[in-house]
């Protein structure tokens, strides 16, 4: 478990203790997703590919076991394809699956999205808008440069315009409102509400931690903005 990345995200005891069991239950779930084997047929071998996938009844039965494995029971009723196409399902256990099939999705197509150009809001691989991204900084011939990396639940990342909305597209610092919270910087779109939370990261390789970490983190933020 990322202890630097839970500080990060939670310098408050209560925050870090709640993190760390949220991490270490998807761990545990993670440990089961290894080694699944997934073939997706494709009706267009384009993105965003979940929404192309033909095979999803398969998809959702590989999730219903990963997570009977990991001791978590689904009502395989509601576990349809169109429950998850849905972004963010308000059920648990259908964001629990949501979370599964995305991450059984990407594994199986990392060949083949590796080398893929995109810069688009949305996930390539699984449709998700992210809500956690990283700076990452590169040398260049003269000066390093800092670049923005979306990091999406399903595994996939890629680079993004700074400073620009990944949900509605609006651009420039004026269009967000800045929150800050341990090391986290939380940028909230004035026009669609959408929020990225972002860390700095020392290297090109993301913790597989840090987009569950960073969507805990938007999730604090919005109840504490309720309560308010």
């Amino acid at each position: 478990m990322d202890e630097k990345l839970i500080r990060a995200v939670c310098p408050e005891e209560d925050c870090a203790k709640e993190l760390a069991e949220i991490l270490k239950a998807y761990s545990e779930i993670e440990s089961n997703i290894a080694g699944v084997k997934f073939s997706p047929r494709l009706a267009r071998d384009e993105p965003v590919f979940l929404e192309n996938l033909e095979n999803m009844d398969e998809l959702i039965a590989l999730s219903l076991e990963v997570l009977k494995r990991s001791s978590v029971e689904v009502d395989s009723s509601i576990a349809t394809p169109e429950a998850l196409k849905e972004a963010f399902p308000s059920d648990p256990e259908l964001a629990l699956l949501s979370y599964v099939s995305r991450r059984i999705l990407h594994e199986s197509l990392k060949g083949r999205v590796e080398d893929l150009r995109w810069d688009r809001g949305r996930c390539p691989v699984c449709g998700l808008t992210p809500s956690a991204a990283v700076y990452v900084e590169r040398e260049g011939w003269v000066y390093s440069q800092t670049a923005l990396r979306l990091a999406c639940l399903c595994g996939y990342s890629w680079d993004y315009e700074a400073f620009k909305c990944p949900a509605c597209g609006a651009r420039g610092r004026d269009s967000f409102d800045v929150y800050m919270q341990g090391q986290v910087v939380y940028y909230k779109c004035k026009k669609c509400g959408h929020i990225l939370g972002t860390l700095r990261a020392s290297g090109e390789s993301l913790s597989r931690e840090l987009p569950v970490a960073l969507n805990y983190g938007v999730v604090r933020l919005i109840l504490s903005e309720r309560d308010r």
